[in-house]
């Protein structure tokens, strides 16, 4: 790091290469809010560990693009979506936005309520409700 001035500090700029983008630790974005070691045998949940030899070929670790790669590339990078997995877009060296691949598998009707804060709040709400009153079971509905 340089400094200038008792006050003005300039950090050493992210540079991108290979499609990754390296920024200094200080500027370093924080995707997950909790630190986690790596590894298989660190698996946060048990079905983490259960799953982890199951999913084989499917996992690829996702892509991170500058905006301006982005803008510059959008054929390619989305062409290259089914094959490569998503690309986190990076805005100033945070993350702003996520490409997926969209499949015939793929369940639309899911993602969108999914991403959606107002969602998550509702869920959370019906689930402690049900919690604290039960749940319904299927057959009872169905009368």
């Amino acid at each position: 790091m340089k400094v200038l001035s008792a006050r003005t500090h300039v950090s050493p700029p992210a540079t991108v290469g290979g499609g990754r983008v390296r920024v200094s630790d200080r500027r370093r974005p924080r995707l997950l809010s909790g630190h986690r070691e790596s590894g298989p045998s660190c698996a946060h949940r048990q079905e983490e560990r259960e799953q982890l030899s199951d999913r084989g070929e499917e996992v690829r670790p996702m892509r991170i693009e500058n905006i301006r790669q982005v803008k510059a590339r959008l054929n390619q990078i989305v062409g290259a979506l089914r094959d490569e997995g998503s690309v986190v877009i990076t805005k100033n060296g945070r993350p702003c936005a996520v490409l997926m691949p969209v499949t015939e598998d793929t369940d639309l009707e899911v993602l969108a309520p999914s991403q959606n804060k107002r969602f998550w709040v509702l869920y959370d709400r019906a689930r402690k409700r049900a919690e604290r009153k039960g749940w319904t079971r299927l057959q009872d509905l169905e009368r």
